[in-house]
């Protein structure tokens, strides 16, 4: 395959400078930023303590960015060290605020002057020569250019040996055959000597054989390359790859490119081209001198279409190359700039529906789910907190490519581009795709499972080495990268099914956002098909009418974009159980379903309407969830089981998990705003529900609302519970590691890596029950299926209530029947519910609050008890 560059993407060697030293003191953030040549080494560090190294990283790119967030040494000034090429260069660490030298950084240059640190000898690789036939000796060059110091500069190099080479950084001797050991010594600009290094050269006999006949070298000038102008466009860049090129008993020293334009004589050569056919010849040199036959290449660039692209696969077939989202971006930068700012990228939002105080607050004044949109403070009932795990076991879903996103994009276009192509396009646009943590990986232990099929950590442990180790992030950012999982990727060595189509064609056929594009990732919450939602599972892709009436095929057809779409990337709708929200929006059945039963009455009680306004469509279009899929109820931390397909096929140790299909929900009000636990919050603020086994279980998700609150219905719920580790001193959850209880099996090893991670080794733990409410949204059945009236209403049943609406929903009277009736008249008794509801409100007009705790204000009845009273 040829790959077409664009003219700017040939690399430009970059200066070596520290662009930005700045110490952002309301963020407590040091941010760090130098550049140098792609593939150099740059060490980070403070420049009068040089044992505080911020980061070290060989350049993938021209830039090397550190984000130290707290340090506990705040350097004043900073130097960045080229470890390829031995130069330095410092700069002071200024405040964003300021301007000046950031108070309280350390050590400053009026400190104690540091001790002076040995110079480093380095007298270069050993070499091995051979004499040529006929020859006794010959002229070898020494190196000691990778000598170094540490605080200062090599002044001075001592050459010693046989025979003695002169002082100086590269002396050249001559040498006759034999084994030659040279030894280098270096003097800083402080008189100090470094160890003694030595080289050894090695020089052999002329060979007594005559040398090989050289074989010519191949030239190949790619594959033929079709291109097509855009509108307005009367030329393009297109790049000649020879990198195909070979030498069977050598290498390629040099390449001759012939044609018109006549190209530059460089392994990829960039020819700028308008409309037509071009022949394009390469011949190759290899290091013996050897020329090549050449080798054709034809490049044809067709006119621009007069026609805009009727559908994506047209507008995407000029895609040839897919070098990740950046291959996106360069066409479609406005889309994801607004879709940087949303839930799915920043994994956090503004909370606006969230009651419970929220730390910390953006500047604007909102509450946020967290920082750089890590959504660090949020825990449940299914998992611990990817804020005491490795970034990838938490990343996968999230439409970020790897890197930590940045909640404000950069002014500096350089930094914007790069943040933006951190947008992975793939995720929401094509149904097909996988991605798989690329780059260098670390092994990863797994304790053997023993006997009783419970962890053993006293047998040898499973070792996971390659690509089935741990992906390797940044140690200050905790970055890393994804890529795609087509056939190339290191998704393979895992053993894993990659995608069905290779990265070029995923990204030409992308399409609209369809109901398998989001439930490749929405199905899968909590860790598994069905697990955490409920509500939502594979079933949803192409659902028959019993189970989902607006998604599936035969009836509705609706993707989850027709509904949750709020323009601009921006997603309306949320459960209970989550935090953040993209938009302020409430979304609720009645922005497409405004009354649709056509039946409103604001005194009769069978009024479909009138009940829609304090019973949500779900609590009867929606008598059962965990249809097709079963959905978990349940999780034991203490009752670890071993999978082979946890972890992407690594194995590891899951939780039991209990599972149900075909579950009625529970009921509860709810009028869009809810209560949700913020790691650090006291628990003693958060309530406790009696499960149905009589034991206690502490609620983290909330729904707010009560018969008496505007706007707040009834509700379906699912529930589910679990076991979380409760710091004693603190009364407030741990954010247990799960990545640690998916290697060990062990709750108190996920535990204790947590409080380790948070400063609190040693401190005691108890285990607690934890439960969550979540409202159930979809599955909605066609009207046939609804429930009935008897189904909540004793007065109309013929068997058991879904709901008790008296005594957990606030339906119940405000006294007992005698004391309540005599506001008006004498307690005449032996009615039945219904004909008192009837007469009562039906037939006089009276509002709910004459019997009851709260009002209807919004039916106009009357709320004058005084009126009805009885001579």
């Amino acid at each position: 395959m040829v790959l077409v560059l664009l003219s700017n993407s040939v690399a430009i060697g970059a200066d070596f400078k520290i662009e930005k030293a700045l110490w952002k003191a309301e963020k407590s953030l040091l941010v760090v930023k130098a550049t140098a040549d792609k593939g150099q080494r740059l060490r980070i560090e403070n420049a009068y303590d040089s044992a505080q190294v911020l980061k070290e990283s060989k350049l993938r790119k021209e830039t090397l960015t550190a984000r130290l967030r707290s340090p506990e040494q705040l350097p004043c000034r900073i130097r960045v060290v080229n470890l390829t090429t031995g130069r330095e260069v410092e700069k002071d660490v200024m405040s964003s605020e300021t301007k000046q030298t950031p108070e309280g950084c350390y050590p400053t240059s009026d400190s104690e002057p540091a001790v002076n640190k040995a110079p480093v000898a380095n007298a270069g690789v050993d070499q091995q020569k051979q004499l040529q036939t006929g020859q006794t000796s010959l002229t070898v060059t020494l190196d000691g250019s990778r000598s170094s110091d540490p605080d200062g500069t090599v002044a001075e190099y001592i050459w010693s040996g046989s025979p003695d080479p002169a002082d100086i950084v590269s002396p050249s001797i001559t040498l006759g055959e034999g084994s030659h050991k040279l030894s280098l010594i270096v003097v800083d600009d402080e008189g100090e000597s470094s160890a003694s290094d030595s080289v050894l050269i090695t020089v052999e006999a002329a060979a007594t054989e005559p040398p090989p006949v050289n074989e010519a070298p191949v030239a190949d000038a790619g594959a033929n390359q079709n291109h097509q102008l855009s509108v307005g466009q009367t030329s393009l860049t297109v790049t000649l790859d020879g990198s195909g090129s070979a030498d069977p008993d050598g290498s390629v020293a040099s390449y001759q490119w012939d044609g018109i334009p006549n190209p530059e004589d460089t392994v990829l050569s960039d020819v700028a081209l308008t409309e037509g056919s071009y022949e394009f010849t390469l011949m190759v040199s290899d290091d013996q001198g050897e020329m090549s036959v050449s080798d054709s290449v034809w490049i044809t660039v067709n006119a621009a279409s007069t026609e805009p692209p009727q559908t994506a696969a047209e507008a995407h077939a000029s895609i040839v190359v897919y070098e990740g989202p950046s291959t996106c971006i360069s066409c479609h930068e406005d889309q994801a700039e607004a879709m940087h700012g949303s839930v799915h990228y920043q994994q956090s939002g503004y909370t606006l529906n969230l009651t419970n105080d929220m730390t910390p607050f953006s500047s604007s004044g909102l509450p946020r789910a967290g920082e750089r949109g890590d959504g660090a403070i949020g825990i449940n009932t299914y998992c611990g907190s990817h804020l005491n795990s490795p970034r990838f076991t938490c990343a996968g879903c999230h439409v970020g490519n790897g890197r930590f996103p940045d909640s404000e994009l950069p002014l500096d276009e350089t930094a914007r581009q790069a943040e933006l192509s951190n947008i992975d396009c793939l995720m929401c646009h094509q149904d097909s795709y996988k991605r798989f943590p690329t780059g260098e990986f670390e092994p990863l232990e797994i304790v053997e499972m023993g006997a009783d099929g419970k962890p053993d950590p006293n047998l040898p442990p499973i070792v996971r080495t390659g690509s089935q180790g741990i992906p390797v992030v940044d140690p200050v950012s905790l970055d890393f990268e994804f890529e795609p999982a087509d056939a190339n990727s290191t998704l393979v060595d895992l053993g894993g099914s990659p995608m069905m189509q290779d990265r070029v064609s995923a990204a030409q056929s992308v399409h609209a956002t369809t109901r398998k594009s989001c439930l490749n990732c929405h199905a899968k919450a909590g860790g598994g098909d069905g697990t955490k939602r409920g509500d939502l599972s594979s079933a949803l892709i192409d659902p028959a009418p019993s189970i989902d009436i607006h998604m599936s095929s035969g009836g509705e057809n609706l993707s989850c974009a027709d509904c949750h779409d709020a323009g601009g990337h921006r997603v309306k709708g949320r459960g209970l159980d989550l935090r953040p929200n993209d938009v302020a929006e409430h979304f609720t059945c009645e922005s497409c379903h405004d009354q649709p039963h056509g039946d409103y009455s604001n005194r009769n009680g069978s009024s479909r309407d009138k009940h829609a306004t304090r019973v949500a469509c779900q609590t009867c279009h929606i008598p059962t969830y965990a249809k097709g899929v079963p959905t978990e109820t349940n999780r034991d931390w203490e009752d670890p089981h071993f999978s082979a397909a946890a972890c992407n096929g690594r194995g590891g140790w899951l939780p039991r998990e209990d599972k149900a299909l075909n579950l009625t929900p529970t009921y509860h009000w709810f009028d869009g705003t809810s209560q949700v636990y913020v790691l650090g919050e006291d628990l003693a603020d958060y309530p406790v529900t009696v499960l149905e086994d009589g034991s206690d279980a502490i609620t983290l998700g909330q729904p707010n609302g009560w018969v008496n609150t505007q706007n707040a219905k009834i509700y379906p719920m699912k529930e589910h519970t679990s076991k979380s580790a409760v710091h004693d001193a603190s009364n407030s959850l741990i954010a247990h590691s799960t990545f640690e209880f998916f290697r060990t099996g062990s709750f108190d090893t996920a535990v204790q890596s947590a409080l380790e991670q948070t400063g609190r080794s040693g401190d005691s733990y108890s285990v607690k029950t934890v439960h969550t409410f979540q409202t159930l949204n979809h599955g909605v059945e066609d009207s046939s299926a609804a429930l009935e009236c008897g189904a909540c209403h004793a007065s109309l049943s013929g068997g058991p209530l879904r709901m008790d609406l008296a005594n957990d929903l606030g339906y119940g009277m405000k006294g007992n029947e005698a004391e309540v009736c005599t506001q008006c008249h004498e307690n005449k008794g032996g009615m039945s519910f219904t004909k008192v509801h009837e007469k009562h409100v039906k037939d006089k007009g009276i509002d709910c609050s004459t019997c009851h705790e709260f009002s209807r204000p919004e039916r106009g009845l009357n709320a004058n008890v005084a009126q009805f009273v009885e001579d």
